[in-house]
């Protein structure tokens, strides 16, 4: 959290089990947020009392590629940073993803990964994207998903 401060201009998002926190000078943002999370709260804190599954930041810099790497560089080893939107990107343990997440499904039902498919639009679904046996770019994905998929 401490390297997100610097960037006051990001509109961060602590996801909880709970609900999503958003800091209370973002307020304006409301609907904007309301587009992406249902059940939320305006804080004037994000160290919340909740377990963060987590943690989503809108970037309206124009400057999105530039923030994400000097995030990047910063974050603990365990943690992982991907773009998920146009102006969105998501930090989370490096464990925890679509694509650990499809594994398991196909895992537990018995399912083989080519008899899954997959659509995915930005780099947080690469890995799923990379966990099944047919995988397809959408026409809005970023160039990487699009010139891999």
């Amino acid at each position: 959290m401490d390297v997100l401060k610097e960037f006051e201009e990001c509109c961060v998002v602590v996801c909880g089990v709970k609900k999503a926190y958003v800091l209370n000078c973002f307020k304006d943002k409301g609907d904007f947020i309301r587009d992406f999370y249902r059940n939320y709260e305006f804080v004037d804190d994000l160290y919340v009392d909740d377990d963060v599954l987590k943690i989503s930041v809108a970037d309206w810099s124009n400057c999105i590629e530039k923030d994400v790497s000097m995030i990047r560089e910063r974050l603990p080893e365990c943690l992982q940073l991907v773009t998920s939107g146009n102006v969105w990107f998501d930090i989370f343990n490096k464990s925890v993803n679509k694509g650990a997440a499809i594994k398991f499904v196909r895992e537990y039902f018995n399912i083989k990964r080519e008899e899954c498919m997959t659509f995915g639009d930005q780099m947080n679904d690469y890995d799923l994207l990379n966990n099944v046996g047919e995988s397809y770019a959408m026409d809005n994905a970023c160039d990487t998903i699009k010139m891999v998929f």
